[in-house]
C-alpha cells in the first residue's frame, strides 16, 4: 500500500466531486428550459423543461414531470452520459486499487488515465449532441442540468494533472533512491 500524498488526495476529491455533480445533472429535468413565449403548449397546457429522463409540463397552477422515451434524438446523449458515468466509477476504482497494488503501478496509472481520458470524451460528445440535436425549430435554452455537466468536467481533468503530478514525483523518488544507494560489487577473491 501506498502512501496517500497530497496530490492522491486532491485526485481522488476531484473525481468524486465531478461524479456527484455529473450524477446530479444526470438525474435533473432541467437540460432545457422553455420560456413562456415558446411554442410548446397552450397557455393553459405546456411543455417547461426536459432533461435526459423526464420532461416537466405545467397544467393551470400545477407543475409535475413525467419520464418519456418518445424522442429518440436523446438516446445518443443518454448513451454517452452513461458511459461518461461509468468512466467516473471507473477511475474511482481504478484509484483504490492503484493505491492497494503500488507494484502494478504503471499499468494501473495508465488505465486510470484512460478511464478519465474516457470519462471525459464521452461527456463531451453527449454535450455536443444534445446542443445540436434539440433543432431549430423550438426556441429553448440550455438549462442547470447542462451547465452542470460542462462545469463537472472540469473535475476529471483536474485529477488527471494531480495523478500525473503524483505518478512523476513517485518516478523521481524511485530513480533518487536508486542512486543514492552503492552499487553491489563481489569480491572474487
Amino acid at each position: 500500500m501506498i502512501e496517500i500524498t497530497k496530490n492522491l488526495k486532491f485526485c481522488l476529491g476531484f473525481l468524486i466531486v465531478g461524479f456527484l455533480i455529473h450524477f446530479a445533472a444526470f438525474t435533473m429535468p432541467f437540460w432545457n428550459f422553455f420560456e413562456e413565449n415558446d411554442l410548446m403548449g397552450t397557455q393553459s397546457f405546456r411543455l417547461i423543461s426536459i432533461g435526459l429522463w423526464q420532461a416537466c409540463f405545467k397544467m393551470g397552477g400545477k407543475y409535475w414531470c413525467q419520464g418519456y422515451t418518445a424522442y429518440s434524438g436523446f438516446t445518443v446523449v443518454r448513451l454517452f452520459e452513461c458511459l461518461s458515468l461509468v468512466g467516473y466509477v471507473t477511475s474511482i476504482v481504478l484509484f483504490i486499487v492503484y493505491h492497494q497494488f503500488p507494484v502494478y503501478g504503471t499499468r494501473i496509472f495508465i488505465a486510470n488515465v484512460a478511464a478519465i481520458v474516457t470519462t471525459v470524451v464521452t461527456s463531451v460528445v453527449g454535450i455536443l449532441c444534445w446542443a445540436t440535436g434539440c433543432g431549430t425549430t423550438v426556441q429553448h435554452n440550455l438549462s442547470l442540468s447542462f451547465a452542470l455537466v460542462v462545469i463537472s468536467l472540469i473535475f476529471p481533468i483536474l485529477s488527471i494533472w494531480c495523478l500525473v503530478i503524483e505518478r512523476i514525483t513517485q518516478v523521481e523518488k524511485i530513480r533518487r533512491d536508486s542512486l543514492s544507494q552503492p552499487e553491489k560489487t563481489i569480491d572474487l577473491i
